[in-house]
């Protein structure tokens, strides 16, 4: 808990190892002396007091049954997530992480893959992505209301919005290779030329999920027709004999 909400004569649920799930013993502060709390115990070893540090103090006790139903939530989210969460430095992650920046929503992939917001941000990116807003288990809700879902989940909106809204979300990978070829063409650090070839991998499976790819080689096939249709008329204009006609088609559609 933050030392600031540690109230005098309150009971709490105290750990000696805060990060570790092991069962709450039941303590009752009662006075602060410095940097510490003295604290009685409850259960176990009632009428035991000593000083503790407020780390210790995980959770007011009547608080510690959806205290503990969002820890047992989150351990298993975090199992689920870890089998589809490749790691912070894998393409994929780099991928969703960038797709869900560019939405300009509070929207962050954090420990083990797993993806943290609200619930009306969940709202307003699967309306943009075309989706439906839902929270797929293990994903949960928590006390505070913060949706956390898993990494499957996670990329599967990633890959929905950057289909949905690839200009949005090809402007911001754009900007960010440029700023990082320009800084790896330039720098002595062979640690950010390292980082910018990582990153390329990322950026080409947004550019996938945008359908840049797609887009390219429909644009290219166009290209090609047009050139082609070009080249047959300035043929057909050299056989009935206006040469320079041809020769200034050829100049300006630049045909070699």
């Amino acid at each position: 808990m933050e030392q600031g909400k540690i109230e005098v004569g309150v009971d709490y649920g105290y750990r000696e190892v805060p990060k570790q799930t092991e069962p709450l013993q039941r303590v009752r502060v009662l006075e602060r002396v410095r940097t510490k709390w003295r604290v009685e115990w409850i259960d176990p070893n009632p009428g035991l007091q000593d000083f503790i540090r407020g780390i210790h103090l995980v959770v007011e006790w009547r608080d510690r049954k959806v205290f503990l139903r969002d820890e047992a939530s989150w351990n298993r989210l975090l199992e689920s997530s870890d089998t589809a969460w490749s790691g912070f430095d894998h393409p994929v992650s780099h991928a969703a992480e960038w797709v869900l920046n560019a939405t300009a929503e509070l929207a962050e992939i954090g420990k083990s893959g797993v993806l943290s917001l609200t619930p009306a941000a969940l709202e307003r990116i699967a309306a943009r992505a075309g989706v439906e807003a839902k929270v797929e288990p293990p994903g949960f809700k928590d006390r505070s209301g913060v949706l956390h879902l898993g990494f499957s989940q996670a990329l599967a909106l990633a890959e929905a919005f950057a289909a949905a809204e690839p200009t949005t979300v090809l402007l911001d990978i754009d900007e960010q290779e440029r700023n990082w070829e320009i800084e790896a063409r330039y720098s002595y650090n062979t640690g950010i030329v390292r980082l910018f070839q990582e990153y390329r991998a990322g950026w080409a499976l947004v550019r996938q999920w945008s359908g840049w790819d797609r887009a390219k080689t429909v644009r290219d096939g166009e290209i090609e027709r047009l050139a082609r249709v070009i080249r047959n008329f300035e043929l057909m204009l050299r056989r009935e004999g206006h040469e320079e006609l041809a020769r200034s088609l050829q100049r300006n559609a630049k045909i070699g």
